[in-house]
């Protein structure tokens, strides 16, 4: 079981600021999760193989061919503002 004075440090280490509502809620979420993870933990897995991904699918690949692409002048007449041949957006820094 996780303490209030554990979350308390968990919220600080995090950089999080919760209402006091809010600590008493999360914990007794948390705690149902680790409840739960612990029931998870007594299950016998012993005959079932380790797996990657939950998922059988393995990689799909497409082939590997030239289609017709874009001029850049197709593509910049889309644009809200160019110069010379270069999109032109606003300052970020």
């Amino acid at each position: 079981m996780i303490s209030k004075e554990e979350l308390k440090k968990l919220e600080k280490l995090a950089k999080l600021k919760f209402q006091e509502n809010e600590i008493e809620q999360f914990n007794s979420q948390l705690n149902d999760i680790l409840e739960y993870m612990k029931e998870l933990d007594e299950l016998d897995l012993s005959s079932t193989d380790p797996m990657l991904n939950p998922l059988s699918s393995v990689n799909f690949f497409r082939d590997d061919k030239v289609e017709k692409a874009f001029s850049q002048d197709e593509i910049l007449k889309n644009a809200p503002s160019a110069f010379d041949r270069h999109f032109v957006v606003p300052k970020v820094i």
